[in-house]
């Protein structure tokens, strides 16, 4: 049986003006197994199937708080960044920007349903999403 697991990606990029910048970019690249374990740039709102593997980078303006937020196919919420990812050693930072990898590569697994993705920047400290 073909399962598969959809993924919405929530985005807002804002830049107010220069000296405020509250901006990101991100990338999502997709492992999967249907197309022979190639590197793949996945789209929002990507369909992939149990088994494949995802890995989100994000670039972020300096001086700004960056929260991902993953919620899983049963309800459960978990805070991905800041919390238990490691600057990328691979990027050379920009003077003004930050290099993350804020999911290795993770394989999804059942159950079937839809894999969240929440990309938040603020210029202040979100309290509430620290301590789910």
């Amino acid at each position: 049986m073909r399962i598969i697991i959809g993924i919405l990606f929530f985005s807002v990029v804002y830049c107010a003006n220069q000296e405020d910048d509250l901006c990101f970019s991100y990338g999502v690249l997709g492992r999967l197994q249907s197309q022979d374990e190639k590197i793949t740039v996945l789209q929002d709102s990507s369909m992939i199937n149990t088994g494949d593997s995802v890995r989100i980078n994000v670039g972020y303006v300096k001086g700004t708080n960056l929260y991902v937020l993953y919620h899983g196919s049963e309800g459960e919420y978990m805070l991905l960044y800041p919390e238990g990812s490691l600057l990328d050693d691979n990027l050379n930072d920009l003077p003004d920007t930050t290099y993350a990898t804020v999911l290795h590569w993770s394989q999804f697994s059942d159950p079937i349903g839809f894999e969240t993705f929440y990309l938040i920047n603020s210029s202040i400290v979100l309290e509430d999403l620290v301590t789910l």
